[in-house]
Protein backbone atom coordinates (compact mmCIF):
# COMPACT_ATOMS: atom_id res chain seq x y z
CA UNK A 1 0.00 0.00 0.00
CA UNK A 2 1.27 3.51 -0.67
CA UNK A 3 0.59 6.81 0.23
CA UNK A 4 -2.19 9.00 -1.28
CA UNK A 5 -0.85 11.86 -2.96
CA UNK A 6 -2.72 15.48 -2.26
CA UNK A 7 -4.49 15.80 -5.29
CA UNK A 8 -7.25 18.40 -5.54
CA UNK A 9 -10.76 17.58 -5.53
CA UNK A 10 -12.59 18.53 -9.02
CA UNK A 11 -15.10 21.08 -7.98
CA UNK A 12 -18.76 19.74 -9.09
CA UNK A 13 -18.60 22.73 -11.73
CA UNK A 14 -16.16 21.31 -13.74
CA UNK A 15 -16.91 17.75 -13.07
CA UNK A 16 -20.57 17.45 -15.02
CA UNK A 17 -20.62 13.39 -15.04
CA UNK A 18 -20.58 13.68 -10.78
CA UNK A 19 -23.03 16.80 -10.62
CA UNK A 20 -25.53 14.50 -13.06
CA UNK A 21 -25.27 11.50 -10.84
CA UNK A 22 -25.89 13.57 -7.58
CA UNK A 23 -28.68 15.83 -9.04
CA UNK A 24 -30.30 12.57 -10.67
CA UNK A 25 -29.91 10.44 -7.22
CA UNK A 26 -31.56 13.29 -5.44
CA UNK A 27 -34.28 13.87 -7.90
CA UNK A 28 -35.02 10.20 -7.19
CA UNK A 29 -35.22 11.34 -3.59
CA UNK A 30 -37.20 13.90 -4.16
CA UNK A 31 -39.86 11.83 -6.60
CA UNK A 32 -39.69 9.19 -3.99
CA UNK A 33 -40.51 11.45 -0.57
CA UNK A 34 -43.50 12.33 -2.49
CA UNK A 35 -44.46 9.33 -3.98
CA UNK A 36 -44.27 7.23 -0.74
CA UNK A 37 -46.26 10.23 1.43
CA UNK A 38 -48.91 9.62 -1.14
CA UNK A 39 -48.91 5.84 -0.47
CA UNK A 40 -48.81 6.17 2.79
CA UNK A 41 -50.92 8.91 3.83
CA UNK A 42 -54.31 7.99 2.64
CA UNK A 43 -54.62 4.97 4.91
CA UNK A 44 -56.00 5.41 8.43
CA UNK A 45 -53.02 5.28 10.98
CA UNK A 46 -53.40 6.00 14.55
CA UNK A 47 -49.54 5.60 15.27
CA UNK A 48 -47.96 9.30 16.67
CA UNK A 49 -46.83 11.00 13.74
CA UNK A 50 -42.84 10.45 14.27
CA UNK A 51 -43.79 6.56 14.10
CA UNK A 52 -45.83 7.09 10.67
CA UNK A 53 -44.00 5.40 7.68
CA UNK A 54 -43.94 8.80 4.95
CA UNK A 55 -42.29 11.04 8.31
CA UNK A 56 -39.59 8.22 8.68
CA UNK A 57 -38.70 8.62 5.03
CA UNK A 58 -38.93 12.05 5.08
CA UNK A 59 -35.96 12.06 7.52
CA UNK A 60 -34.08 9.45 5.80
CA UNK A 61 -34.31 10.58 2.84
CA UNK A 62 -33.15 14.54 4.11
CA UNK A 63 -29.93 12.45 5.58
CA UNK A 64 -29.40 10.46 2.62
CA UNK A 65 -28.88 13.65 0.67
CA UNK A 66 -26.85 15.22 3.24
CA UNK A 67 -24.56 11.83 2.82
CA UNK A 68 -24.62 12.05 -1.04
CA UNK A 69 -22.73 15.64 -0.99
CA UNK A 70 -20.46 14.66 1.89
CA UNK A 71 -18.66 11.42 0.70
CA UNK A 72 -18.39 12.44 -2.72
CA UNK A 73 -15.40 14.86 -1.40
CA UNK A 74 -13.64 11.54 0.30
CA UNK A 75 -11.10 10.43 -2.08
CA UNK A 76 -12.18 6.60 -2.54
CA UNK A 77 -8.56 5.70 -3.42
CA UNK A 78 -8.05 5.60 0.56
CA UNK A 79 -10.03 2.57 0.53
CA UNK A 80 -7.19 0.44 -1.31
CA UNK A 81 -4.24 2.45 -0.79
CA UNK A 82 -4.31 3.41 2.74
CA UNK A 83 -3.96 0.19 5.05
CA UNK A 84 -6.53 1.55 7.14
CA UNK A 85 -8.82 2.28 4.70
CA UNK A 86 -8.11 -1.18 2.85
CA UNK A 87 -8.64 -2.81 6.47
CA UNK A 88 -11.85 -1.19 7.14
CA UNK A 89 -13.40 -2.58 3.64
CA UNK A 90 -12.33 -5.75 4.74
CA UNK A 91 -13.66 -5.36 8.33
CA UNK A 92 -17.27 -3.76 7.32
CA UNK A 93 -17.29 -7.00 4.36
CA UNK A 94 -16.66 -8.96 7.06
CA UNK A 95 -19.51 -7.87 10.00
CA UNK A 96 -22.04 -7.66 7.09
CA UNK A 97 -21.77 -10.75 6.25
CA UNK A 98 -21.76 -11.93 10.07
CA UNK A 99 -24.99 -9.29 10.86
CA UNK A 100 -26.62 -11.42 7.74
CA UNK A 101 -25.99 -14.80 10.07
CA UNK A 102 -27.73 -13.19 13.22
CA UNK A 103 -31.00 -12.31 11.43
CA UNK A 104 -31.49 -16.20 11.26
CA UNK A 105 -31.61 -16.36 14.93
CA UNK A 106 -33.86 -15.02 17.60
CA UNK A 107 -32.22 -11.44 17.13
CA UNK A 108 -33.55 -11.34 13.70
CA UNK A 109 -37.39 -9.49 13.17
CA UNK A 110 -39.28 -11.41 11.03
CA UNK A 111 -41.48 -8.94 8.95
CA UNK A 112 -43.95 -10.87 6.15
CA UNK A 113 -42.78 -14.10 7.25
CA UNK A 114 -39.11 -12.86 6.10
CA UNK A 115 -36.28 -12.22 8.63
CA UNK A 116 -34.51 -9.34 7.21
CA UNK A 117 -34.06 -7.24 9.70
CA UNK A 118 -32.15 -5.79 12.89
CA UNK A 119 -33.85 -4.02 15.72
CA UNK A 120 -31.96 -1.48 17.12
CA UNK A 121 -33.17 0.27 20.61
CA UNK A 122 -36.78 -0.80 21.88
CA UNK A 123 -39.81 0.38 22.68
CA UNK A 124 -41.90 2.63 20.67
CA UNK A 125 -38.54 4.11 19.17
CA UNK A 126 -36.58 1.32 17.82
CA UNK A 127 -35.09 1.24 14.01
CA UNK A 128 -34.88 -2.12 12.39
CA UNK A 129 -31.76 -2.08 9.49
CA UNK A 130 -31.59 -5.10 6.53
CA UNK A 131 -27.71 -6.08 6.77
CA UNK A 132 -28.28 -7.53 3.62
CA UNK A 133 -27.93 -4.00 1.80
CA UNK A 134 -24.84 -3.61 3.65
CA UNK A 135 -23.40 -7.07 2.05
CA UNK A 136 -25.00 -5.79 -1.13
CA UNK A 137 -22.66 -2.35 -1.36
CA UNK A 138 -19.70 -3.68 0.21
CA UNK A 139 -19.30 -7.20 -2.13
CA UNK A 140 -18.75 -4.01 -4.89
CA UNK A 141 -16.43 -2.15 -2.78
CA UNK A 142 -14.17 -5.26 -1.50
CA UNK A 143 -14.50 -6.89 -5.19
CA UNK A 144 -13.25 -3.48 -6.34
CA UNK A 145 -10.40 -2.33 -3.89
CA UNK A 146 -9.36 -6.77 -3.99
CA UNK A 147 -9.49 -6.97 -8.12
CA UNK A 148 -8.33 -3.50 -8.50
CA UNK A 149 -5.02 -3.82 -6.71
CA UNK A 150 -1.85 -3.40 -9.79
CA UNK A 151 -0.25 -6.50 -8.49
CA UNK A 152 -3.16 -8.96 -9.35
CA UNK A 153 -3.50 -9.52 -12.89
CA UNK A 154 -7.58 -10.48 -13.00
CA UNK A 155 -7.03 -12.33 -15.99
CA UNK A 156 -5.62 -15.33 -13.92
CA UNK A 157 -7.53 -18.71 -12.59
CA UNK A 158 -5.92 -19.63 -9.42
CA UNK A 159 -4.89 -16.09 -8.23
CA UNK A 160 -8.12 -13.64 -9.29
CA UNK A 161 -11.35 -15.78 -11.21
CA UNK A 162 -11.06 -18.39 -7.91
CA UNK A 163 -10.82 -16.05 -5.36
CA UNK A 164 -13.32 -13.87 -7.24
CA UNK A 165 -15.84 -16.33 -7.39
CA UNK A 166 -15.23 -17.84 -4.22
CA UNK A 167 -16.02 -14.14 -2.25
CA UNK A 168 -19.33 -14.23 -4.61
CA UNK A 169 -20.67 -17.32 -3.67
CA UNK A 170 -20.24 -15.84 -0.50
CA UNK A 171 -21.65 -13.15 -0.41
CA UNK A 172 -24.81 -14.71 -2.37
CA UNK A 173 -24.73 -17.41 0.21
CA UNK A 174 -25.05 -14.69 2.90
CA UNK A 175 -28.08 -13.55 2.01
CA UNK A 176 -30.11 -16.39 -0.05
CA UNK A 177 -31.54 -17.94 2.26
CA UNK A 178 -34.41 -15.06 3.22
CA UNK A 179 -33.92 -13.01 -0.01
CA UNK A 180 -32.85 -15.24 -2.99
CA UNK A 181 -34.03 -11.74 -5.28
CA UNK A 182 -31.23 -9.95 -3.37
CA UNK A 183 -29.16 -12.79 -3.56
CA UNK A 184 -29.74 -12.90 -7.47
CA UNK A 185 -28.94 -8.74 -7.89
CA UNK A 186 -25.60 -9.13 -5.81
CA UNK A 187 -24.53 -12.00 -8.25
CA UNK A 188 -25.07 -10.67 -11.40
CA UNK A 189 -23.39 -6.92 -9.78
CA UNK A 190 -20.55 -9.47 -9.01
CA UNK A 191 -19.66 -11.19 -12.14
CA UNK A 192 -20.28 -7.70 -13.81
CA UNK A 193 -17.38 -6.28 -11.48
CA UNK A 194 -15.01 -9.24 -12.49
CA UNK A 195 -16.12 -8.78 -16.13
CA UNK A 196 -15.10 -5.33 -15.93
CA UNK A 197 -11.69 -6.00 -14.21
CA UNK A 198 -11.07 -8.01 -17.34
CA UNK A 199 -11.55 -11.48 -16.05
CA UNK A 200 -12.17 -14.01 -18.78
CA UNK A 201 -15.62 -14.61 -19.85
CA UNK A 202 -15.63 -18.55 -20.51
CA UNK A 203 -14.19 -18.16 -16.58
CA UNK A 204 -17.18 -16.76 -15.50
CA UNK A 205 -19.49 -19.46 -17.09
CA UNK A 206 -18.37 -21.53 -14.42
CA UNK A 207 -20.87 -19.49 -11.80
CA UNK A 208 -23.76 -21.34 -13.38
CA UNK A 209 -23.76 -24.65 -11.93
CA UNK A 210 -23.64 -23.24 -8.59
CA UNK A 211 -26.54 -20.59 -9.49
CA UNK A 212 -28.30 -23.76 -10.92
CA UNK A 213 -28.04 -25.89 -8.01
CA UNK A 214 -29.20 -22.71 -5.40
CA UNK A 215 -31.94 -22.06 -7.52
CA UNK A 216 -32.76 -25.96 -7.11
CA UNK A 217 -32.44 -25.89 -3.71
CA UNK A 218 -33.72 -22.51 -2.71
CA UNK A 219 -36.36 -22.37 -5.38
CA UNK A 220 -38.24 -25.72 -6.56
CA UNK A 221 -37.70 -27.24 -3.38
CA UNK A 222 -39.30 -24.47 -1.20
CA UNK A 223 -43.01 -24.55 -1.54
CA UNK A 224 -43.30 -20.64 -0.58
CA UNK A 225 -40.91 -19.70 -3.77
CA UNK A 226 -42.29 -21.81 -6.22
CA UNK A 227 -45.74 -20.87 -5.35
CA UNK A 228 -44.47 -17.83 -6.70
CA UNK A 229 -42.95 -18.97 -9.84
CA UNK A 230 -46.65 -20.49 -10.52
CA UNK A 231 -48.34 -17.40 -9.85
CA UNK A 232 -45.91 -15.65 -12.56
CA UNK A 233 -46.54 -18.41 -14.62
CA UNK A 234 -50.49 -18.13 -14.24
CA UNK A 235 -50.62 -13.82 -13.13
CA UNK A 236 -54.88 -13.90 -13.38
CA UNK A 237 -54.84 -17.20 -11.67
CA UNK A 238 -57.49 -16.27 -8.69
CA UNK A 239 -57.38 -19.43 -7.05
CA UNK A 240 -53.65 -19.15 -6.45
CA UNK A 241 -52.83 -17.09 -3.49
CA UNK A 242 -49.40 -15.72 -4.72
CA UNK A 243 -51.43 -13.84 -7.80
CA UNK A 244 -52.96 -11.40 -5.88
CA UNK A 245 -50.14 -8.79 -5.61
CA UNK A 246 -49.21 -8.95 -8.98
CA UNK A 247 -52.86 -8.89 -10.22
CA UNK A 248 -53.53 -5.68 -8.12
CA UNK A 249 -50.10 -4.14 -9.51
CA UNK A 250 -51.00 -4.43 -12.97
CA UNK A 251 -54.66 -3.29 -12.61
CA UNK A 252 -52.80 -0.32 -11.04
CA UNK A 253 -50.21 0.04 -14.10
CA UNK A 254 -53.06 -0.60 -16.47
CA UNK A 255 -55.21 2.09 -14.63
CA UNK A 256 -52.85 5.20 -14.81
CA UNK A 257 -53.02 5.31 -18.70
CA UNK A 258 -50.88 8.03 -20.70
CA UNK A 259 -51.07 10.67 -17.59
CA UNK A 260 -52.28 9.10 -14.53
CA UNK A 261 -55.44 9.23 -12.40
CA UNK A 262 -53.41 12.70 -10.60
CA UNK A 263 -51.12 12.75 -7.75
CA UNK A 264 -52.73 11.66 -4.58
CA UNK A 265 -55.98 10.17 -6.47
CA UNK A 266 -54.78 6.42 -6.87
CA UNK A 267 -57.37 3.36 -5.78
CA UNK A 268 -55.48 0.39 -5.58
CA UNK A 269 -53.16 2.23 -2.59
CA UNK A 270 -56.38 2.24 0.09
CA UNK A 271 -56.02 -1.07 0.87
CA UNK A 272 -56.27 -2.80 -2.32
CA UNK A 273 -52.21 -3.52 -3.10
CA UNK A 274 -50.08 -4.41 -0.27
CA UNK A 275 -46.27 -3.23 -0.06
CA UNK A 276 -47.74 -0.23 -2.05
CA UNK A 277 -44.71 1.79 -0.72
CA UNK A 278 -41.90 -0.58 -1.19
CA UNK A 279 -41.84 -3.51 -3.58
CA UNK A 280 -45.03 -1.86 -5.34
CA UNK A 281 -44.24 1.63 -5.36
CA UNK A 282 -43.50 1.25 -9.42
CA UNK A 283 -47.41 0.69 -9.99
CA UNK A 284 -48.30 3.34 -8.13
CA UNK A 285 -46.23 6.01 -10.01
CA UNK A 286 -47.99 4.32 -12.93
CA UNK A 287 -51.27 4.75 -11.54
CA UNK A 288 -51.28 8.28 -9.92
CA UNK A 289 -48.82 9.78 -12.66
CA UNK A 290 -49.28 7.16 -15.54
CA UNK A 291 -46.37 6.43 -18.19
CA UNK A 292 -45.06 10.39 -18.15
CA UNK A 293 -44.16 9.53 -14.22
CA UNK A 294 -43.13 6.21 -14.88
CA UNK A 295 -40.85 7.50 -18.19
CA UNK A 296 -39.30 9.93 -15.69
CA UNK A 297 -38.47 7.64 -13.20
CA UNK A 298 -36.66 4.97 -15.53
CA UNK A 299 -34.72 7.89 -16.68
CA UNK A 300 -33.49 9.18 -14.26
CA UNK A 301 -31.76 5.68 -13.37
CA UNK A 302 -30.71 5.96 -16.72
CA UNK A 303 -28.67 8.68 -16.48
CA UNK A 304 -27.01 7.08 -13.43
CA UNK A 305 -26.19 4.25 -15.83
CA UNK A 306 -25.23 6.42 -18.75
CA UNK A 307 -23.04 8.48 -16.28
CA UNK A 308 -21.52 5.84 -13.98
CA UNK A 309 -20.68 4.36 -17.32
CA UNK A 310 -18.62 7.31 -18.59
CA UNK A 311 -17.13 7.53 -15.09
CA UNK A 312 -16.03 4.07 -15.16
CA UNK A 313 -14.73 4.42 -18.37
CA UNK A 314 -12.57 7.65 -18.51
CA UNK A 315 -11.17 6.49 -14.35
CA UNK A 316 -7.49 6.91 -14.23
CA UNK A 317 -7.08 3.27 -12.48
CA UNK A 318 -8.59 -0.34 -12.20
CA UNK A 319 -10.11 0.15 -9.06
CA UNK A 320 -12.00 3.17 -9.98
CA UNK A 321 -13.28 1.45 -12.52
CA UNK A 322 -14.55 -1.24 -11.19
CA UNK A 323 -16.63 1.25 -8.52
CA UNK A 324 -18.05 3.48 -10.22
CA UNK A 325 -19.21 0.80 -13.03
CA UNK A 326 -20.31 -1.56 -10.10
CA UNK A 327 -22.42 0.92 -8.18
CA UNK A 328 -24.21 1.79 -11.48
CA UNK A 329 -25.04 -1.94 -12.09
CA UNK A 330 -26.36 -2.42 -8.91
CA UNK A 331 -28.26 0.65 -8.73
CA UNK A 332 -29.76 -0.15 -12.60
CA UNK A 333 -30.32 -3.67 -11.77
CA UNK A 334 -32.44 -3.33 -8.85
CA UNK A 335 -34.23 -0.91 -10.45
CA UNK A 336 -35.25 -3.40 -13.50
CA UNK A 337 -36.24 -5.80 -11.33
CA UNK A 338 -38.30 -4.00 -9.66
CA UNK A 339 -39.99 -2.69 -12.46
CA UNK A 340 -39.68 -6.28 -13.50
CA UNK A 341 -41.92 -7.78 -10.85
CA UNK A 342 -44.39 -5.00 -10.83
CA UNK A 343 -45.20 -5.16 -14.79
CA UNK A 344 -45.50 -8.55 -14.36
CA UNK A 345 -42.09 -9.74 -16.20
CA UNK A 346 -40.79 -11.70 -12.96
CA UNK A 347 -41.77 -13.64 -9.85
CA UNK A 348 -43.16 -11.71 -7.41
CA UNK A 349 -40.72 -11.04 -4.73
CA UNK A 350 -39.26 -8.20 -2.49
CA UNK A 351 -37.23 -5.62 -4.48
CA UNK A 352 -37.52 -1.84 -3.73
CA UNK A 353 -37.03 0.61 -5.93
CA UNK A 354 -33.88 2.15 -5.66
CA UNK A 355 -33.94 5.67 -3.88
CA UNK A 356 -37.87 5.79 -4.11
CA UNK A 357 -39.01 2.97 -2.51
CA UNK A 358 -39.83 3.34 1.71
CA UNK A 359 -36.73 2.14 3.85
CA UNK A 360 -33.91 3.70 5.78
CA UNK A 361 -31.34 1.23 4.93
CA UNK A 362 -31.66 1.18 1.55
CA UNK A 363 -31.81 4.87 1.07
CA UNK A 364 -28.73 5.90 3.07
CA UNK A 365 -26.76 2.85 1.54
CA UNK A 366 -27.97 3.68 -2.11
CA UNK A 367 -26.70 7.61 -1.31
CA UNK A 368 -23.44 5.72 -0.23
CA UNK A 369 -23.11 3.91 -3.84
CA UNK A 370 -24.38 7.30 -5.25
CA UNK A 371 -21.63 9.01 -3.78
CA UNK A 372 -18.75 6.48 -4.57
CA UNK A 373 -19.20 7.35 -8.27
CA UNK A 374 -19.27 10.89 -8.13
CA UNK A 375 -15.92 10.56 -5.99
CA UNK A 376 -14.51 8.32 -8.75
CA UNK A 377 -14.87 11.37 -11.23
CA UNK A 378 -13.89 13.47 -8.36
CA UNK A 379 -10.18 12.58 -7.90
CA UNK A 380 -8.29 11.51 -10.64
CA UNK A 381 -4.21 10.96 -10.73
CA UNK A 382 -4.21 12.86 -14.45
CA UNK A 383 -5.57 16.02 -15.75
CA UNK A 384 -9.62 16.70 -15.13
CA UNK A 385 -11.26 15.86 -17.96
CA UNK A 386 -12.42 19.92 -18.49
CA UNK A 387 -8.44 20.14 -19.42
CA UNK A 388 -8.42 17.13 -21.95
CA UNK A 389 -9.61 17.41 -25.58
CA UNK A 390 -10.28 14.62 -27.51
CA UNK A 391 -7.05 14.56 -29.12
CA UNK A 392 -5.45 15.37 -26.12
CA UNK A 393 -2.17 12.82 -26.83
CA UNK A 394 -1.78 12.66 -22.93
CA UNK A 395 -4.65 10.81 -22.41
CA UNK A 396 -5.26 7.81 -24.74
CA UNK A 397 -9.66 7.67 -25.46
CA UNK A 398 -11.40 4.63 -24.07
CA UNK A 399 -13.86 2.96 -26.22
CA UNK A 400 -14.83 0.47 -23.14
CA UNK A 401 -14.58 0.11 -19.80
CA UNK A 402 -12.40 -3.02 -20.17
CA UNK A 403 -9.51 -0.52 -22.18
CA UNK A 404 -9.54 1.93 -19.41
CA UNK A 405 -6.07 2.26 -17.95
CA UNK A 406 -5.44 -0.24 -14.93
Amino acid sequence: MTNIQDRPTLPLSQNWPGLGVLLAGLALLGFGTVMVYSASSNLANQAQWYERQEVRHIGYAIVAALLMFTLWRIDYRWLYRSRVGYGLVIVATVVSIILCGLVLTRLGVKINGASRWLKIGGGRHALTFQPSELVKVFSVVFLACWLGQSTRDPRGFLRAFLPGMAMTLLFVGAVAKEGFSLAAIIGITCVAVMFLAGVRWYYLLLLLPPAAGAFWVLVVHSPMRWMRITAFLHPWDASIATTYQGRQALIAIGSGGLWGRGLGNGALKLGFLPEDSTDYIFSVICEELGFFGAALALALVAIILFLSWRTAARSSDRTGRLLAGGMGVLTVVQALLHVAVNIGAAPPTGTSMPMISAGGTALLLGAFSLAMITSVSAHQDELPYSAITPADPRRPRVRSLQEAPA
